[in-house]
C-alpha cells in the first residue's frame, strides 16, 4: 500500500472499501507495531460494522498508546484537518490532529 493511499484514508476513512479493508489487515499482519495501519484497519472495520471489530480492538488495544485519543477518532469526535500547522514538530507541512486542543494550565515544573 502506498504512502498517498494512507494519507487519504487518514482523511476520509469512510473511503475504505473490503478491498483496502484487505489490503490494511496485510500490512497490520506484516508490521504489527504501524500503529497507523492498526488504527485504520479498526476504524475501517468499525464503519464496515465487520464481524471481527471486537475481537481485533481486544487484540489490539496492547499496540495502541492512546486509548482516549482512538476512542475520539472511532467516534469522529476529532478529525485530521490537513491546513493545520502546530508548529510543534518545526517541519514547513507538519499536520495535526485539529481538535481537541486543551491548552495546559500551568507550566510542568522540572526540578
Amino acid at each position: 500500500m502506498k504512502s498517498e493511499k494512507i494519507i487519504e484514508f487518514i482523511r476520509h476513512p469512510e473511503k475504505i472499501n473490503n478491498d483496502d479493508l484487505r489490503e490494511l489487515h496485510t500490512l497490520v499482519e506484516r508490521y504489527p507495531y504501524f500503529q497507523t495501519a492498526r488504527i485504520l484497519y479498526l476504524k475501517a472495520l468499525y464503519l464496515l460494522g465487520g464481524v471481527r471489530f471486537r475481537s481485533e480492538l481486544k487484540a489490539s488495544t496492547v499496540h495502541l498508546t492512546d486509548h482516549k485519543q482512538f476512542f475520539r477518532y472511532l467516534n469522529n469526535q476529532i478529525g485530521f484537518d490537513p491546513g493545520l500547522d502546530c508548529g510543534s514538530c518545526g517541519a514547513p507541512t507538519c499536520k495535526a490532529l485539529s481538535k481537541p486542543w486543551v491548552p495546559v494550565r500551568q507550566p510542568l515544573k522540572i526540578r
